[in-house]
């Protein structure tokens, strides 16, 4: 998606942090902006990551795009909890 038509680098990072882990993904390619009248046919890429992200930044300038991913540690308790 980043480049359209032609190739390019990608950069992906992966950050662990006491409460989770963030993984950010660069690229030098733009933004594709969802045209006007699309309505929800625009993909599922964002509302995945809204779902499964505890956060996510989307910036994008002529210099590239960056995406952060911010996700929650999820540890499993040894009891059960009660309902």
């Amino acid at each position: 998606y980043a480049y359209r038509d032609s190739s390019g680098a990608l950069e992906v990072t992966l950050d662990p942090v006491e409460t989770g882990f963030s993984v950010v993904v660069r690229d030098d390619g733009t933004w594709l902006e969802r045209a006007a009248g699309d309505g929800e046919a625009g993909g599922l890429g964002i509302p995945l990551m809204e779902a499964v992200t505890r956060r996510f930044e989307i910036s994008s300038s002529e210099d590239g795009t960056t995406v952060r991913l911010d996700f929650p540690l999820i540890r499993e308790s040894a009891e059960p909890l009660d309902a």
